[in-house]
This record gives C-alpha cells, structure tokens and sequence, in this order.
C-alpha cells in the first residue's frame, strides 16, 4: 500500500512541478505583452508628430508651388501673408530675386533662391513619408506580435481551466 501512495505522491509532485513551470511560462509571456503593448504605444506617439510634420511639409510645398507659380510670372515680387507662430501673419513683400530663409533642422536656417527651396521642401517631405512608412511597418508587426501573444495566453487559459 505504501508504494501506491508514495507513487501517487510522486505522480503528483511531478504534476505540481509541472504546473509551476507552466505557470511560470505564463508569467514571462504576461511581462512580454506588457512590454510589448508598451512599445506599440510608443510607436503610435512618435508617429503621430511624424503625420503632424508631413501634412504640414504638403502645405509648405503647396504653398511653395503657389509662390513658384508667381516666380515664373514677369512680377520681380509678390505679396504674401508670413506665419509669426500663433496663428499671427504680418504681410510682406517677397523680392523674387533676392534668396529666402530654409529651415533645414536644429534651429539652422540657410538662404537659398526660391526654386532651389521648393525642390528643398519636396525632399523633406518625401523624407518624413518614407520615415512614418518605417514606423508604420513597425507598428504593424508589434501589433502583431501583441496578438499573437495574447491569442496564445488565452489558449494557455483555457487548458488551465480544463485541468
């Protein structure tokens, strides 16, 4: 009798053993979707200023084609409205001859003739769309990877609730 309790005792060890590292398991596939719902957050904000600095550079460039459009005609000058920050424009008037002032980053501004500065602004909107299609990527396989460990806790839940 006292064999079949001890391998009883046994078998159940082994099982407790067992179901601890399962439940371990558990664990460290809990931390990786915390981690990773942490990083797919991260990734949706940083690529929320990337869509904010894209639409911006196609309104630069939409603009910039305008003035182009002014440039090709026989005026020396033309007339324009100049953000200041805050939704406040003060009105000026853009010497076609002379170079503008091209935000290149980092607070560096250089003088450039006006066709040469809308090819500038094509470039770096083309730059900042290839940069969100990155993080776009990104996004999409983390989201990825987020579901599929969540689909396999849940199939873990499940066959511990059969047991």
């Amino acid at each position: 009798m006292t064999s079949q309790y001890e391998l009883l005792a046994l078998q159940l060890h082994q099982r407790l053993g067992s179901m601890e590292m399962e439940r371990a398991a558990v664990q460290r596939r809990v931390a990786e979707l915390e981690r990773l719902r942490v990083n797919v957050t991260k990734m949706q904000t940083s690529r929320a200023p990337i869509a904010v600095a894209s639409a911006a550079a196609a309104a630069a460039v939409a603009s910039s084609i305008e003035a182009c459009g002014v440039a090709t005609s026989d005026a020396p000058s033309f007339d324009a409205l100049i953000d200041v920050g805050d939704k406040f424009f003060v009105e000026a008037k853009v010497d076609l001859n002379e170079p503008i002032a091209v935000h290149v980053g980092l607070g560096v501004f250089i003088a450039v003739p006006l066709s040469d500065a809308d090819a500038f602004i094509v470039e770096q909107q083309q730059s900042l769309a290839a940069r969100g299609d990155v993080l776009d990527a990104s996004l999409g396989e983390a989201r990825g990877h987020l579901e599929l460990t969540e689909m396999m806790l849940q199939t873990v839940a499940l066959a511990g609730r059969g047991m």
